[in-house]
This record gives C-alpha cells, sequence and structure tokens, in this order.
C-alpha cells in the first residue's frame, strides 16, 4: 500500500502519516512510497482504536464534508484523553511504541483542529446576541413587506414619508433601527472582548475577568487559530 492511501484512509495528511511511519523505523520517502500491505492494515486498526478512545471517527471527513453538512463533528469538549494504560494496552496488542500511539494521538487531534478551522466552525459558536441581531433583522424586514401592501392599497400612503407610514402602523421605525444599532454594537464589544481574552488566556494560561471578577469567555476561533499555528510551527 502506499503511504498516500493509508493517510486517506485514515483522514491524515501525508506528512503527518509519514512521521507516524517513522516512529515505528519506516522511512518512506514521499506519498508513493510503498509499505507492506500487512503492516498498513495494523496500522490502520491502531488508529481506529486510538481515534476511538478520544471520541473521534476512525477517519476524519474533510472540512468540505464538515461545513457542507455531509459529516459531522464532535464539539471541542467532547474530546477525551488518551490514558497511559490505554495506549500500553494498544501498544502491546499491535507490536507498536508507545512513542507511536501518542505521535498518532497527536496527529488526529490536529487534523481535527484544522478541519474546524477550515469548516467555519467558529460561526455556529457565536453567542446569543448574533442571533438577536438575525430575530431583529427579520423583523424589520416583515414590517418592510407590511409597508408595501399598505403602498399598494393606497397611493397616498406612498407619498407621505416612510417613518409617516411605520407611524400609521405603529412601528417606531427609529426605535428599531436603534435598537438593532445597539444589539450590533454590543456585539461588537462583546467578541473583542472575547478576542482579548482568548489572547491573555494563551499568553497567561488565565481568561481576562469582568469588573464582577467573572471569566469573561474567550473567542474559541482566536484559541483555535492559536493551536493550529503552533502545530504547523513544531
Amino acid at each position: 500500500m502506499k503511504v498516500a492511501k493509508l493517510a486517506e484512509q485514515m483522514g491524515l495528511t501525508v506528512t503527518a502519516t509519514m512521521e507516524i511511519l517513522r516512529k515505528q523505523d519506516f522511512k518512506p520517502k514521499n506519498g508513493q512510497s510503498e509499505i507492506p500491505d500487512e503492516f498498513a492494515l495494523e496500522l490502520l486498526e491502531v488508529h481506529t482504536k486510538v481515534s476511538t478512545a478520544v471520541n473521534l471517527p476512525p477517519s476524519l471527513p474533510s472540512a468540505k464534508e464538515v461545513k457542507s453538512g455531509e459529516a459531522e463533528l464532535p464539539q471541542p469538549g467532547e474530546i477525551g484523553r488518551l490514558t497511559l494504560s490505554d495506549a500500553k494496552t494498544i501498544a502491546e496488542a499491535h507490536g507498536a511504541s508507545i512513542e507511536t500511539i501518542y505521535t498518532m494521538v497527536d496527529s488526529v487531534k490536529n487534523q481535527y483542529h484544522k478541519i474546524l478551522f477550515q469548516s467555519g466552525f467558529q460561526e455556529a459558536e457565536r453567542d446569543e446576541t448574533y442571533k438577536q441581531m438575525g430575530r431583529a433583522a427579520y423583523q424589520l424586514s416583515v414590517h418592510q413587506e407590511r409597508l408595501n401592501k399598505l403602498q399598494q392599497a393606497n397611493q397616498k400612503l406612498a407619498e407621505q414619508s416612510t417613518e409617516d407610514i411605520f407611524g400609521l402602523v405603529g412601528i417606531d421605525i427609529k426605535a428599531l433601527e436603534q435598537s438593532v444599532q445597539h444589539q450590533i454594537d454590543n456585539f461588537d464589544r462583546n467578541q473583542q472582548l472575547s478576542v482579548e481574552s482568548a489572547l491573555h488566556l494563551i499568553k497567561t494560561g488565565k481568561p481576562l475577568q469582568n469588573e464582577q471578577g467573572e471569566d469573561i469567555q474567550p473567542d474559541f476561533f482566536t484559541i483555535m487559530q492559536n493551536r493550529i499555528n503552533s502545530a504547523i510551527s513544531a
């Protein structure tokens, strides 16, 4: 089996797969290098057990599949750790070294984080303020549709100002616009604090705190990007 084929079946990059093989004293030159089928199948079994142990699928999907909804991944908080005793059990059952097992764990988790980043996972983790902004915008569009129907029914309404027309149907357009803008401003302000808290967590190991002494939720995207950059530069 070629290294590239093994990498594809494990859902890992060729580079990560070659690193795992080197831990088992195989020194492939590139993705087209051949390895014994029996050894490749054994390594696939190890990979399946390692992935299952940390609550990840045996073969990671692509970022495109996750983004389109064709595949799903567990959330970061659901990812587990491989204990030393479990690592030893897997290693002994398949003639692998402990170093190989933990190299595989790191490769699987690094690939998982890259997929989350590439598929825009952070968009799904934004706070309730973003949802409220969407609701406000939707309500504004509903009111606009009501206005259009009124204009079609009575030409005189079309001659009046938009603000007057909204007033006739009991809608304070200025208050509505101010409410939407207020929610947008709050979201931007909270998001900036979240990013600053994430950077503080990366530097010091602790998130920022608000005036009440409560932790400010760190920005998931910022943390993931830092982990990916660290993994790439490692």
